[in-house]
């Protein structure tokens, strides 16, 4: 058998919708279309992720033109949030109604709260920053321990709290044992002790972890601080920094010129509490404030809760520390 008339044909059917848009998600309509008659209904599942844009939903056929997320909605018109974003403090470079980082030719953000999908072919990862924002800069005096954050990570992972401990001497050796603070979203100290030591994780040191202990570890992981000493108007100078004393002065050539230096055993603080309880006790060791010893001359307001984490720090890596950082 034999087909002299075979023939094969390929017919396209019409491209039902095509939408091209600017950066932040307006559209570009003289290069969009739409196959659709009015009597279809109109898919409003496009931008940022296929986000729902909310429109025309007004008896005269307006609306408010918003691309609603599970957290938040979206003005494609400014490239901004309308919202507070829940998780901003693990951006804080960017304002908190920022769209993708001001950067949505990589990123877009399909829940609201942070911009983490890539469209590139290869993922990019955003940076999640766990130090608190403007850490150098807590409102210490009144006890704030930690940077703000939301509520919202209180009601998920739980409230925060602030390990401290306690020393005592015992004859030729000196007992610690922890003690647990709660400390509000703010970041405060409320006052109240967490009873329940058993879900909190005794950083940085300890032995006995649970799950709940995993959770807490993020709060100890901080940025390092250091405690230095230079001689100013003919009298040694404490003071304390973030990660180095060149970060605190601007260049090499200022810390150069000043003849700062790290104490040792001192260039690696955990936190800004122990730092400042660490630099209070170099203080006191060596003659204190206005006794014509020093060069400092501003009094230290601090918690003695500083000074107690302080203390214990010293003793666990520094055990000689009230003979190695006495100077003088």
């Amino acid at each position: 058998m034999f087909f002299d008339n075979l023939s094969v044909q390929h017919r396209a059917g019409p491209v039902t919708e095509e939408t091209h848009y600017y950066p932040f998600g307006l559209t570009i309509v003289g290069i969009s279309s739409q196959a659709f008659k009015k009597k279809y209904i109109p898919n409003k599942y496009k931008y940022n992720g296929a986000s729902e844009l909310e429109n025309k939903e007004f008896s005269d056929g307006s609306g408010i033109d918003l691309y609603s997320t599970e957290f938040r909605k979206y003005d494609a018109q400014v490239g901004r949030f309308h919202q507070i974003d829940g998780m901003a403090y693990l951006s804080f470079e960017f304002s908190p109604y920022t769209y993708a980082n001001n950067n949505p030719i990589l990123l877009n953000d399909p829940l609201g709260l942070l911009a983490d999908t890539s469209v590139s072919d290869v993922p990019v990862m955003p940076e999640v920053v766990v130090t608190p924002a403007n850490n150098d800069q807590l409102d210490t005096e009144n006890g704030q321990v930690y940077g703000p954050r939301s509520r919202f990570w209180d009601f998920w992972e739980g409230e925060r709290v602030f390990i401290s401990h306690f020393t005592i001497d015992a004859g030729t050796e000196k007992i610690s044992w922890p003690v647990s603070y709660k400390v509000d979203y703010r970041g405060y100290l409320t006052g109240e002790v967490d009873n329940l030591n058993r879900l909190t994780f005794d950083a940085p040191v300890g032995e006995k972890i649970n799950l709940k202990s995993v959770f807490r570890l993020k709060n100890f992981i901080k940025r390092q601080y250091v405690v230095y000493k230079y001689t100013k108007n003919g009298l040694p100078y404490i003071g304390k920094a973030v990660e180095s004393i060149m970060k605190r002065y601007g260049s090499e050539a200022k810390v150069a010129e000043l003849g700062a230096e790290v104490m040792e055993g001192l260039s690696k603080i955990p936190n800004n509490a122990v730092a400042l309880g660490v630099e209070q006790l170099v203080i006191d060791l060596n003659g204190g404030i206005g006794t014509g010893s020093l060069a400092n001359k501003i009094p230290a307001t601090i918690k003695e809760i500083y000074i107690n984490e302080a203390r214990y720090w010293l003793n666990t890596n520094m055990p000689n520390w009230e003979t190695a950082l006495k100077f003088q």
